[in-house]
This record gives C-alpha cells, sequence and structure tokens, in this order.
C-alpha cells in the first residue's frame, strides 16, 4: 500500500479558510489581518468572530513561540 503525505510547516500558511456548512460559501481570513467575518456574507450564518480571532491568534503565537525556542511545527496530512 503506497499512501501520500502532505507536509506543511506551521510557518507557510498564511491564513485559514472559513467554510459555512449551511451554504458551503467561503472566506480566507489572512492571519496578518486579524478580523474574520461575524456573519456567512451568504446565508447569514453566524460565526463565533471572538472565538475565531483568539484562535487567530493562539496560532500566531504557536508560530512566534516556535521561531524563539528554535523548533519547527510540522503538519501532516494523509491524501486521501
Amino acid at each position: 500500500m503506497t499512501k501520500t503525505l502532505l507536509i506543511t510547516n506551521l510557518k507557510e500558511i498564511e491564513g485559514f479558510k472559513l467554510v459555512c456548512r449551511k451554504c458551503g460559501a467561503s472566506a480566507f481570513v489572512p492571519l496578518k489581518e486579524n478580523n474574520p467575518p461575524e456573519r456567512c456574507f451568504s446565508c447569514g450564518n453566524m460565526l463565533n468572530k471572538p472565538k475565531i480571532k483568539d484562535a487567530l491568534e493562539q496560532f500566531r503565537l504557536f508560530v512566534e513561540l516556535s521561531d524563539a525556542n528554535d523548533f519547527d511545527v510540522i503538519i501532516e496530512t494523509e491524501q486521501k
């Protein structure tokens, strides 16, 4: 059996794509900007903006921690 791993260094991630589970619309939130949408722009589904902002900040802090302490954080995803 052969499997393909996708490997991404956390430092390579530029942002996150938020996809509405109700209608499928998506919005890209860059890490450098901490301003996620409050609602889906298509159907109006409420998003938890404060929690999303907190998660983005924690992500940035994790990257800073890895830089300051000389380790890398790698995400491995098996391609299906």
